[in-house]
């Protein structure tokens, strides 16, 4: 029996499923030679530092070019767990900003 040709220009290839495309494997980059991991989904747009002040405020050094991300009632998720916080205040510190 003679074999069935198939026309290789119309099979469709499937794409291969590399660790970074695996949506429970954090993605993972270096600032100032620390490790960063970013959860699939989502965007690093600063790292805490330390506190300032007598209020509690946060000093977040910025993995952004928007500083105007971190806006008063904006919502960022922090850390690995990925706990919800909206910011109620904001403002630019050296170079970083500190948020309340």
């Amino acid at each position: 029996m003679p074999k069935k040709q198939t026309d290789k220009s119309t099979e469709q290839a499937t794409p291969s499923r590399s660790p970074t495309m695996n949506p429970r494997v954090p993605q993972t980059y270096m600032h100032r030679n620390q490790p960063v991991h970013v959860p699939q989904g989502y965007l690093a747009v600063g790292r805490i530092t330390g506190l300032h002040g007598l209020k509690g405020e946060v000093k977040i050094e910025l993995h952004t070019d928007f500083p105007e991300r971190f806006v008063p009632g904006a919502v960022l998720f922090m850390g690995e767990e990925l706990v919800e916080t909206a910011i109620l205040q904001a403002r630019p510190h050296k170079n970083q900003m500190l948020l309340l």
